[in-house]
């Protein structure tokens, strides 16, 4: 494999984008599951070509690649809450001002 010709290295990313990004639909562990995918395929180039090229071309695109897919589709966990005692959690760490005269309205 020439490592070297622009049309096999964007083939090969455009293709392990492709792979990056069902490996994210499916998997909770999308993320290290990649690197371990990327690691292998950078091996396999390696026997053939330069670790230097391979690196260059191939390795830095794929791990950008990898984070960028883990940033916009790993799923936001919403703040945990306790629902143990009265309210939660978030209920509770609100802040209530005991005045004289007060116009503010009661938390429901």
């Amino acid at each position: 494999m020439q490592i070297d010709d622009l049309y096999t290295v964007l083939s090969i990313i455009g293709l392990a984008s492709s792979v990056f990004y069902l490996v994210f639909r499916i998997s909770r562990w999308a993320f290290a599951l990649n690197l371990i995918l990327t690691a292998m395929l950078i091996l396999y180039v390696v026997r053939q070509s330069q670790l230097v090229l391979a690196l260059l071309y191939l390795g830095c695109p794929m791990l950008l690649i990898n984070t960028g897919f883990t940033f916009f589709f790993t799923e936001r966990m919403p703040p945990r809450t306790s629902t143990a005692g009265t309210g939660s959690v978030l209920q509770r760490a609100r802040a209530i001002f005991n005045l004289k005269t007060s116009n503010v309205a009661p938390l429901s």
